[in-house]
């Protein structure tokens, strides 16, 4: 989870101003990704990619699974779990259900754990349970990949 800070108005009331969430970009070089929260709203203030986290497990000809791309990352914790924000079939791939017939059975099933990501939110999942998406806008500060690169 990510590093929360919340500011609060000066008065007897203790108002929320503005909370600040960090999934990361904090004691790192790169991986930018802020959530600014205010009055309901959120916005992620960048997207960017953690530079050389990822080498400490994939090198040139070792590279994330094109199926399963984005559940290995935040599974390893190059991407942080941000409910609401990954799509379910980037997640989970679709189709699999196709591969199997009388001739030849899957040893995964479509439904298996180890094609999910425990306690994951998607996409999908958040709109159905709250009827609006997590995130209301994406702001970039500029277009290095340190900053843009998990778009």
């Amino acid at each position: 989870m990510g590093r929360r800070y919340t500011r609060y108005a000066k008065n007897k009331k203790q108002i929320k101003m503005v909370a600040i969430t960090f999934y990361g970009g904090v004691g790192e070089i790169g991986g930018n990704k802020i959530i600014v929260e205010h009055k309901g709203t959120r916005l992620l203030l960048d997207f960017g990619t953690r530079m050389g986290f990822a080498s400490e497990f994939f090198a040139e000809f070792l590279n994330v699974r094109s199926n399963t791309e984005l559940k290995d990352k935040i599974t390893i914790g190059v991407l942080p779990m941000i409910p609401g924000i990954y799509r379910a079939d980037l997640i989970q791939p679709t189709g699999i259900e196709d591969l199997s017939n009388a001739a030849y059975s899957r040893l995964i099933a479509s439904d298996s754990a180890m094609l999910k990501v425990p306690g994951l939110v998607t996409y999908e999942d958040y709109i159905q349970m709250h009827e609006r998406s997590y995130i209301d806008g994406i702001l970039l500060s500029h277009a290095h990949m340190d900053h843009t690169g998990d778009i």
